[in-house]
């Protein structure tokens, strides 16, 4: 049984016991407890109702990185009523004017950092640009705000963009069932617990960063630790991090582990686990990870359309495998020649079917 929507889980978790629980940090130094992060959320959420027009119904476009306001704002937004088209903030500028287009939102979220490039690009587009650092700060004292919107199951929530097999940009629609299904599986499936530090690598404008990591975070009351990167990747520099933040849970790409045992980065003792996702684990790389570091490292599978689908567990983590299906995911390998013996059908590349609660819509 999953919340109707991360809305849900936000207001349990800020208003009950866990309130007082540091809910959200990033690398810059902002944090927020839970019951700050409710505050926060339906504070920018009044002030988007009430100072930029934002409507029940409304798509709204965010360029988000890996800062606290980013999480905060985007759960505004559900608050307001609004979906939220998640750009990728690295996106060249055709490819931010193609999104644009393609999502037509009301206005673009975008960061400090990156205003003058994204502004000039939504500007040609038409379209409203927004500050949300600045938001941010202009609602520090609105205060509660009791106007905001309940979001239900099957309300659009999220909107990634997707190019894959289909061969064009396309958006896919996640429902905030959807979106809370995701989580929920992934904090089932890895037993995350209010005890768990979980370090988010990944951009939280992909589904890995957003909704595998720290979403998930958020359903055990576990509290996630958002990597905020500028520039390129300082090997060394991340190795002093990670040991200062002790994380008990590290989600990132394969690179990321190449990196940190490139820069020299030995045992963890809080560490549990850590999760690769987003392209193929390389066996060398984990086994000189589970050498020196000395704890499991996990393969993930998923995609934009349906995230998680399967991943690994610390007693059950076989070389070059991508594990077992997720709670209440059903994975059928499809026959797409059924002349084919059933042997040569194992032995060879092929597709499969998923079915389960967290797939999105492609349009």
């Amino acid at each position: 049984m999953y919340h109707e929507s991360m809305v849900d889980v936000l207001f349990e978790r800020g208003t009950g016991n866990d309130g007082t629980r540091i809910g959200l940090v990033d690398t810059d130094g902002k944090s927020l407890t839970y019951s700050e992060l409710v505050s926060k959320a339906t504070s920018i959420a009044g002030f988007l109702a009430e100072k930029l027009g934002v409507e029940a119904g409304d798509k709204v476009a965010f360029a988000p990185i890996n800062k606290v306001e980013s999480i905060a704002t985007i759960y505004a937004c559900w608050l307001a009523g609004a979906s939220v088209a998640i750009i990728d903030p690295l996106s060249h500028s055709e490819d931010l004017l193609l999104q644009l287009d393609i999502a037509k939102p009301k206005m673009l979220f975008t960061h400090e950092e990156s205003a003058e490039r994204h502004c000039k690009i939504a500007e040609k587009a038409g379209i409203h640009c927004v500050v949300v650092e600045q938001v941010y700060g202009e609602a520090n004292d609105k205060g509660w705000w009791e106007g905001y919107w309940k979001p239900r199951a099957w309300e659009p929530a999220i909107i990634y963009f997707y190019a894959g097999i289909a061969g064009r940009t396309m958006e896919v629609i996640h429902t905030h069932s959807t979106i809370t299904a995701s989580a929920t599986i992934t904090a089932t499936h890895f037993g995350f617990s209010e005890r768990d530090k979980v370090l988010v690598t990944p951009p939280v404008s992909h589904a890995l960063g957003l909704q595998i990591a720290t979403l998930a975070s958020h359903v055990a009351a576990a509290l996630p630790i958002l990597y905020t990167k500028r520039g390129k990747l300082d090997p060394e520099k991340l190795v002093q991090d990670v040991k200062a933040i002790k994380p008990t849970i590290i989600f990132g790409a394969p690179q990321l582990y190449q990196a940190l045992l490139s820069a020299g980065l030995e045992k963890l003792d809080n560490l549990r686990f850590a999760v690769s996702a987003g392209a193929p684990l390389p066996i060398e790389v984990r086994r000189e990870w589970e050498k020196r570091v000395g704890t499991p490292l996990l393969q993930l599978y998923g995609m934009t359309e349906a995230a998680p689908v399967s991943a690994t567990l610390p007693q059950d983590n076989p070389l070059g495998s991508i594990g077992r299906p997720m709670p209440g995911v059903e994975v059928v390998p499809t026959q797409l020649n059924a002349t084919r013996p059933a042997q040569m059908l194992k032995e060879m590349p092929g597709q499969m079917g998923v079915t389960t609660e967290q797939i999105g819509q492609l349009l």
